[in-house]
């Protein structure tokens, strides 16, 4: 399934159970589904704009608005330990699929 189409799945499913959800979250979703955060995490400048609001909502400085400038400069490294490391991701996400602990 590509992003979009799950993105847009999934905030379908956050509209239709809102009322199970609490209100608190009201405007979380709102903004959510307003500015398609999932599909926006998968660029650069997504995940930048994502870090640069949940540092100003810290009550400490904490410097996470600027992991974006360690990930360009890591990135390689970054890229061959998720390739290590999606296969065994895989494996145990198939694994709950055909076992679910719930």
């Amino acid at each position: 399934m590509e992003l979009g189409d799950f993105s847009a799945n999934f905030y379908q499913i956050l509209q239709k159970r809102e009322d199970e959800l609490p209100a608190a979250l009201d405007r979380m979703i709102i903004s959510m589904t307003s500015r398609d955060w999932l599909t926006n995490y998968a660029n650069l400048e997504g995940l930048k704009w994502s870090l640069k609001g949940i540092s100003s909502r810290l009550k400490y400085e904490s410097g996470i608005e600027n992991a974006t400038e360690i990930l360009t400069s890591q990135y390689q490294e970054f890229e061959e330990d998720f390739f290590q490391f999606f296969p065994e991701i895989q494996y145990h996400c198939q694994k709950f699929i055909e076992n679910p602990i719930f």
